[in-house]
């Protein structure tokens, strides 16, 4: 690309010698060869600066710590959420669920189209307050960072104005800087999750 900008560059400064041009043609020249190479560098300093601030968001959440933390958040966010008139679900699996885990429920939805109501996937779709009515108390978080950018998590849930509680699990991914929910796991049956479930449910299903 440089090399066709020269031929083109040398070509302009034949043109305007020859029409007797009196401007500092060698100053003009050098100010266009010399902004792509200024821009080139701008935008690779730019990227590498990008990169180095998302490698050490995941290397700053790569802790126990980070993982205990985000449960904390993901709980703030709910109770918010289920303290309203009308509940979204969606907005927290939005926010806080992984990517395939998005598709994947997406896929079961679908799959839910035109089926009798004892044959849906979901009857009511409450994976993150199991019923339980705000504001929700999250206790005994126990974080284990797994290989790659995968950590599991168990907790307890209760109700601050009754006794209702349960135990929950979650298998977490880093994507993009930020541990997102991958799964939900039932406590004690660590097997019976929410993945599971979905993944069977479309399988199941196909049209």
């Amino acid at each position: 690309m440089k090399k066709i900008l020269y031929i083109i560059a040398a070509g302009l400064l034949v043109a305007l010698s020859s029409c007797g041009n009196k401007f500092n043609i060698g100053e003009k020249l050098a100010q266009m060869l010399g902004k792509e190479d200024t821009t080139a560098v701008a935008e690779s300093a730019e990227a590498k600066a990008e990169a180095k601030v998302e490698a050490e968001a995941e290397e700053n959440q790569w802790t126990e710590e980070a993982v205990v933390k985000r449960v904390k958040e993901i709980y703030a966010r709910v109770n918010e959420e289920i303290s309203k008139p009308e509940i979204n679900f969606k907005a927290i699996d939005e926010e806080f669920c992984s990517k395939d885990y998005k598709e994947l429920f997406q896929q079961a939805v679908k799959a839910e189209e035109g089926r009798d109501f004892d044959d849906l996937c979901f009857i009511e779709y409450q994976p993150f307050d199991q019923g339980l009515e705000a504001p929700i108390k999250v206790s005994n978080i126990r974080a284990e960072l797994l290989t790659g950018d995968q950590a599991e998590v168990t907790f307890d849930l209760s109700e601050e104005k009754s006794a209702a509680k349960c135990s929950l699990g979650f298998v977490l991914y880093l994507e993009d800087g930020k541990w997102m929910v991958h799964d939900i796991l039932t406590i004690p049956e660590e097997h019976k999750g929410v993945w599971d479930y979905m993944t069977k449910y479309v399988e199941t299903h196909k049209r």
